[in-house]
């Protein structure tokens, strides 16, 4: 028969633990950010925010491009029959910005979210008068405000 092991002292031993104090409910209300008066209960409006909730609320950002706008140009006016490359001087211009002069696109190159540049030809100031000058937003879709530029 298998012998059962016994204790010295009357009782077994206990391992050394921590006594863990009892969770009150106002300790359980402070931990959840509820601030206790007496016996009404008021919810805290300023929460501190946690990692956790820092990831939520910045996945819920949505990064919206803003819209092309154009200060000036330069150089303007320009003279007849002449090749020029005209530098759009404005803000929030992208690689996928389209320069558009009176509807047509002509030759343009990105330069900075603060300056593109268009080309034209001899044939683009054939013809003396006002056209428009807009860049198209790419990522937006949108279309800047319009620039006029003299032709001479």
């Amino acid at each position: 028969m298998a012998r059962k092991k016994r204790f010295r002292g009357s009782k077994r031993r206990k391992t050394s633990r921590p006594k863990r104090r009892a969770k009150t409910a106002s300790r359980r209300a402070r931990q959840k950010g509820v601030k206790t008066t007496g016996r009404v209960r008021k919810r805290s409006s300023a929460r501190k925010p946690t990692a956790a909730r820092k990831r939520a609320s910045a996945s819920k950002r949505v990064s919206r491009a803003a819209d092309p706008h154009i200060d000036w140009i330069d150089p303007n006016p320009i003279n007849r029959n002449s090749t020029v490359t005209l530098t759009l001087s404005g803000a929030d211009f992208t690689p996928d910005c389209i320069v558009l002069i009176d509807g047509a696109d002509p030759d343009y190159k990105y330069v900075s979210s603060r300056k593109m540049q268009a080309s034209l030809s001899e044939r683009d100031t054939a013809t003396p008068g006002r056209k428009d000058v807009k860049v198209h937003g790419g990522q937006t879709g949108t279309i800047s405000n319009t620039v006029y530029l003299t032709i001479e």
